[in-house]
């Protein structure tokens, strides 16, 4: 938007699809049990299309060389360009928190306790690997066409897409048939356990078997759209501050913290280091989008990272991961910063970037879908609580612009990612009271064998 003459219009942008996402993960608990998962999915991917196309408008103004023409036109006017663009992100941020609650209620309805970490990062893999073949398209049709061409391809390519969300198939619930010996035995204990009604707000599900889970999850959501929009709207205001999300929420916020980040301010900075000149053209735009290939590269790897870890150990040990990998990305950074030039340097420090944020990501969304009893209402708030942080933090990057304040802005960054994450490990994870659970029944068995 910058280079369109536009100045921080891209900014003010993301800022508004953060807000109404935000509104958007409000209501979507509503929305999606009356409209259904295809159906919500779908919208919020049209509207992501359109939003894209409607970036058209000011990069073809750029275009018009004729300065009576640009006079003249009423479409290509700065006049008409800055409302509908706001208007267009308005409308792409509330879909969005539709679409992102939609996703992980659908996500969580296929996975079980014992792959959540393999489902959430395939999907956070694939999602991410938009990363890898968007930002090689940006590079290559930039670097070749211009921005025009850009827009038109990356706009089909999302609507497109989005037809492909109204083919999804309900996933299959197991059968009580193919329950293993150690789901019966903790099925066995949860019927002897107090289950007290959803009217309550709390349902203890723990040590249900998989299809106990899933009817009584289809029961909230039938629930769901039975009650009204307010209602549901203000259930999840309560239960976002609930004393079980007490040390989570912060690293649901540090989602937002890390979006803003690598979307707003690495490319910003990388462009920056490669001197005043060479910024302004599309050579060194170019140069930081093939840099942020690498991005891409450590979603990927960070996703299947952290999947592996949470199925393979538990999600405690995963925040352990996401701490270390969060203060090497740091050191990377000030590291690129302290040097400031355009180097081999750029693309790990954008490789650390990414697994870290797809690290964390996937662990939020497995906690998400699998520690909450309500996962509606869960992936209601962290497409709500994301959306207000990244709202406030693309209106303060918009300020900072040069490398004095890159650093300072890094160093309080870096010291928020520290404290959010690091209250995770003080969650009290579901899987932790399994094993202990399980651990008294064996004990209980060894003494009646005993007596």
């Amino acid at each position: 938007m910058d280079q369109s003459g536009f100045g921080k219009l891209g900014f003010y942008n993301l800022a508004l699809v953060s807000i109404f996402c935000s509104i958007g993960g409000l209501f979507s608990t509503s929305i999606n049990a009356k409209l259904g998962v295809n159906v919500s999915l779908f919208l919020g991917a049209i509207f992501d299309g359109l939003w894209i196309l409607c970036s058209l408008l000011p990069t073809m103004r750029n275009q018009i060389t004729d300065q009576e023409e640009l006079n003249n036109s009423v479409i290509f006017s700065k006049q008409f360009i800055y409302p509908v663009m706001l208007f267009a992100s308005c409308v792409c941020g509330l879909t969005t928190g539709l679409l992102w609650t939609s996703q992980g209620v659908y996500i969580s309805q296929c996975a079980t306790e014992e792959n959540k970490g393999f489902y959430f990062g395939y999907f956070w893999t694939m999602y991410t690997l938009s990363q890898v073949f968007g930002n090689l398209i940006a590079a290559l049709v930039i670097g070749n066409t211009n921005q025009v061409t850009y827009f038109i391809v990356m706009a089909s390519i999302a609507l497109a897409s989005s037809l492909l969300f109204i083919t999804l198939r309900k996933p299959t619930l197991q059968n009580q048939e193919q329950l293993s010996l150690s789901d019966l035995v903790i099925e066995a204990n949860a019927n002897q356990k107090q289950i007290q009604t959803a009217d309550s707000g709390i349902v203890d599900l723990q040590g249900m078997s998989q299809t106990q889970n899933s009817s009584i999850s289809n029961n909230m959501i039938q629930k769901t759209s039975e009650v009204s929009i307010y209602q549901n709207a203000m259930s999840i205001l309560k239960f976002m501050v609930s004393p079980r999300m007490r040390y989570f929420i912060l690293e649901i916020g540090w989602t937002g913290f890390s979006i803003s980040y690598f979307s707003g301010m690495l490319v910003l900075i990388m462009t920056d280091s490669m001197g005043a000149d060479e910024s302004e053209s599309l050579k060194s735009y170019e140069k930081a989008l093939f840099a942020m290939v690498a991005l891409g590269v450590g979603e990927v790897v960070g996703s299947q990272l952290v999947g592996q870890i949470v199925d393979k150990v538990n999600s405690k040990v995963a925040v352990i991961f996401n701490l270390v990998v969060l203060v090497l990305m740091l050191i990377v950074t000030f590291i690129y910063l302290i040097i400031y030039e355009f180097s081999w340097l750029a693309f790990v420090m954008t490789f650390l970037w990414g697994v870290q944020d797809a690290a964390v990501n996937t662990h939020c969304m497995e906690m998400l879908g699998f520690e909450f009893d309500d996962n509606s209402e869960a992936f209601a708030v962290f497409a709500m609580f994301q959306g207000i942080i990244c709202f406030f933090v693309q209106l303060v990057q918009s300020l900072v612009i040069d490398r004095t304040g890159f650093i300072i802005y890094t160093s309080v960054f870096g010291i928020i990612g520290v404290i959010s994450i690091g209250l995770t490990y003080f969650f009290d994870f579901k899987e932790k009271k399994a094993q202990d659970s399980q651990r008294v029944r064996e004990y209980t068995l060894i003494e009646q064998k005993q007596n």
